[in-house]
């Protein structure tokens, strides 16, 4: 089974962007990933970077909050994190594994860090990874 894993759509990291970005689409892509997957009753699992860090950019419980359109469905799980790794001190790789869930799309945000992460851990864990 499959399961879609959307890492960190949250405010802060729109309203602190330091660098250039690359891929200024990638929130309508996502959000047409998000929406074909409800549409198909497909599984999708939102996770959550909670900083422990008083000055990081996702501090604040505003910052926190998930982009319009991202905030997840009662019937949409949440995982928070704390480090880059969606799997580090969170119960998802047993809730995929419990859900008999072995191909993985992730999107999010960003690319060095969380998703990438998360990414290389995924395969390493022996799940099939769409990036």
């Amino acid at each position: 089974m499959e399961a879609l894993i959307i890492i960190d759509m949250q405010k802060g990291f729109f309203k602190n962007i330091l660098r250039k970005r690359n891929n200024l689409q990638a929130e309508n892509n996502i959000l047409r990933i998000l929406e074909n997957f409800r549409k198909e009753n497909k599984e999708i699992i939102h996770i959550q970077h909670l900083s422990t860090d008083e000055k990081g950019i996702l501090f604040s419980n505003e910052d926190r909050k998930f982009l319009k359109g991202f905030e997840p469905l009662s019937n949409e799980i949440v995982f928070k994190k704390h480090v880059n790794s969606a799997f580090i001190g969170t119960n998802l790789e047993n809730y995929l594994r419990d859900n008999s869930i072995d191909k993985l799309i992730i999107v999010g945000m960003t690319l060095p860090h969380c998703v990438s992460t998360t990414v290389r851990m995924a395969s390493n864990l022996g799940f099939e990874v769409i990036l």
